[in-house]
């Protein structure tokens, strides 16, 4: 499984200027809104996060537990089965 930091949709094809822009302020809004919550959830800065969301990001679970995505991975008890999606998450 992979989890994806997304940034906010932009397409901005085949509209007139003032649409253009009113969307682009509606984009910076929901950006900023975006940044601030996970800052305050997942303790980075918004600085940080704004960067970070400039691309998709992917992240492994254990990379997301890490980030602050996702508070833990749930593993199976078996240790052979721990083993293989540890494994499989490492690809």
């Amino acid at each position: 499984a992979s989890i994806m930091l997304p940034q906010p949709m932009q397409r901005f094809t085949q509209m007139q200027a003032s649409d253009i822009d009113i969307y682009r302020n509606e984009i910076r809004k929901t950006n900023k809104n975006v940044t601030a919550l996970l800052s305050r959830h997942i303790g980075k800065t918004e600085e940080e996060i704004s960067k970070d969301i400039q691309r998709p990001r992917y992240f492994n679970p254990y990379e997301a537990v890490e980030y602050g995505i996702i508070d833990n991975v749930l593993e199976p008890d078996d240790e052979t089965f721990k083993t293989l999606v540890r494994a499989q998450s490492a690809l």
